[in-house]
Formats: C-alpha cells, structure tokens, sequence
C-alpha cells in the first residue's frame, strides 16, 4: 500500500475504497525524510510544515487517543481556544488571513508558521498516522510529472470530500460543547473518533452521496492516464520564465518541479501552436536549431510546460503574450533576464 494511505480509518476507506485500491504512484522524489528542497529553497528544519491543516474531529480524536507527543501537540493546540469547530480543528484565522497573502514567498521558508503539530525529526510531524487529506497527498515532487500531481489532487478531493462527510455525520449524532474548554473538546473529539472507528455499513451507506461518486471516478480516470502517451498534439503553458545564466529555468505546473535548459528550447517550444503535431514539430525545431534535442520533450511534458491541447489553442506564457517566434521569445526573455 502507498505510504500516503496508510493509517486511514477503516470507515473512511469503505467510503472511498479507491483510495487504497488503485495503485497509487510512488513519489520516491519527494522523501520527507531527505526533503529535496530543505536548505534551498526551503527551511531545512520545518520544510513543506510552515501550513496549519484543518484537522477534522475525528482525526484531532485518533490523535488524542494516542497518548503521544502528537496528542500533547493537538491538547496545546485546543488551548490555543481558536477554530475549535464540531467539524474539527480549523487554522487560526490569522495564520489563514498571512497564508493568502503570503504564500508565495513564506510557504516553506517561514518558521512562524510552522504547524502546531510539527516536531524535530525525519518526518516531523507528531501526528504522521491522522494526518488530513492536504499533508497526505501533497508533495513537492512527482516521479510521474504533471500527470503523477493529478493523481494526488484527485486524491486529495476524494479523502477530504470524505473526511467532512464522516465529520458532518459525527457533528449530527454527538453533541459539541460551546465555549473553549479544553476537557469538553477533547472529550468530543475522541468521541467522534470512537463513532468512526465504530462504524456500521449501514451508516456509512447513508453518507455516500453523488460528489464523492464522481470524485472516485475522477480518481480512477487520473490513475488511468498516468502511463499515457505523449499526445499527439501538445501546446505550451509556461508559468514562469527564470534566467540561469546562459541557460532558463521554465516553469510548469508547480516551482518545485520544474528544469533548466539552454535558450535554445524557445526554438523548440515555438513549433508547438496547437495544431502542430509533435514529430513535425521536433523536426522543424530541429532544422531550425541543431541544438534542440528531441528529449526535451519529454521533460517539458513531466514539468507540464507541453500539454495535451485541443487543435488551435494558443500558447500561455508566464511573462505574459502568445507570440511563438523563437526570435521574438529571445527578445522578450532578454528584456527579463
């Protein structure tokens, strides 16, 4: 069984057994243990841990159960007397309110916003076995590229869809206390890990509803197309463009995936329009530059900056504008660089 789906309840599998059913990839890329990005650019302590996950009731309660350093972690965190909710344990307003603002410059290298559950060590997270759908399927690197991240985001929706059913259900059938007193949430919330481990067939029968159907099928879809073909027609998304000396970094799908190439890839990326198939193009990127090396791309297609597109569609680029000229590209990165 992957490691990301490990240690979840037993009812919240039966509710979307794809969750554990289908193979999942295994990102050995983003090693926890061996953070990729810890000391550039990330903290080398707290990592990817600068996020305050909501922690539904019933985890919080697992947790608490435990009698751990984890427990003692979620306890502090009830002290605190902010986001205690019969759903679960919410983020600080505050810390939500700087995330927004923020993120693209604190996430990872901000140590005010380490998780109130983080501790010092490999995994540093004292509650790795209740941990919420978010910490469970992120991860800054994917083996599989683009398509590997549309697996876990499909991941994702499918475990949290069903993490707030299961907590709605413990929120109608057990009574949440008022106020901030830590004895009354902790007593809550273990019970509601207590009705969740106790979960009856017929219970979660009642649970199941259309969105989490159509988010196991999205799953199942993801999964599918994890080994597919290049298509046939690809066209260009690039969220960023970063100067490496003689050489640029190109952003796809996330800034912790992403590679460095030499200038001449706009010769390469410039043939990709949207209608353009990709041999003809490689090939004409090729005779225009002999620099170009068709294993391009397959990079740019695991970083998503090529991606399947519909015959037409025009290209995206991070700085801004369409034109796909490889001079005009030169010119405007120049201007960037």
């Amino acid at each position: 069984m992957n490691p990301a789906v490990l240690h979840l309840p037993d009812a919240l599998t039966r509710l979307a057994p794809e969750l554990v059913d289908v193979e999942l990839p295994d990102e050995t890329r983003a090693d926890c243990a061996n953070c990729p990005l810890a000391g550039q650019p990330f903290l080398r302590d707290v990592r990817c841990c600068t996020y305050e996950p909501a922690l539904p009731s019933f985890l919080a309660g697992r947790a608490l159960l435990r009698e751990n350093a984890g427990s003692a972690r979620v306890r502090a965190r009830i002290r605190k007397g902010t986001g205690l909710t019969p759903l679960g344990i919410q983020p600080d307003p505050a810390w939500s309110e700087a995330y927004v603002q923020r993120r693209e410059t604190d996430f990872g290298r901000n140590r005010d916003w380490a998780c109130p559950y983080w501790v010092e060590g490999p995994l540093s997270c004292s509650i790795w076995p209740d941990r919420n759908a978010v910490c469970r399927s992120w991860h800054c690197k994917h083996t599989e590229g683009f398509r590997g991240h549309a697996v876990w985001v499909a991941v994702r929706k499918l475990a949290a869809a069903a993490e707030r059913r299961l907590a709605a259900w413990c929120a109608e059938v057990e009574t949440a206390p008022e106020g901030t007193d830590e004895a009354a949430w902790v007593a809550y919330y273990t019970a509601c890990a207590r009705r969740v481990e106790n979960a009856r067939d017929e219970d979660l029968d009642t649970l199941r509803d259309s969105e989490i159907d159509a988010l196991r099928e999205s799953l199942a879809v993801a999964v599918s197309g994890l080994h597919a073909a290049i298509p046939d027609i690809l066209g260009v998304e690039v969220k960023a463009v970063i100067p490496r000396g003689e050489q640029v970094e190109l952003v796809g799908y996330t800034p912790w995936n992403s590679a460095v190439f030499p200038r001449s890839v706009f010769a390469l990326l410039a043939q990709f329009d949207g209608d353009r198939p990709t041999g003809l193009a490689v090939q004409q990127a090729c005779e225009s530059e002999p620099s170009v090396d068709p294993g391009w791309v397959r990079v740019l297609w695991d970083i998503g900056v090529l991606r399947a597109r519909e015959a037409g569609d025009v290209a995206t680029w991070g700085f801004g504008g369409a034109d796909l000229t490889p001079e005009t590209l030169m010119e405007r990165f120049d201007r960037s660089d």
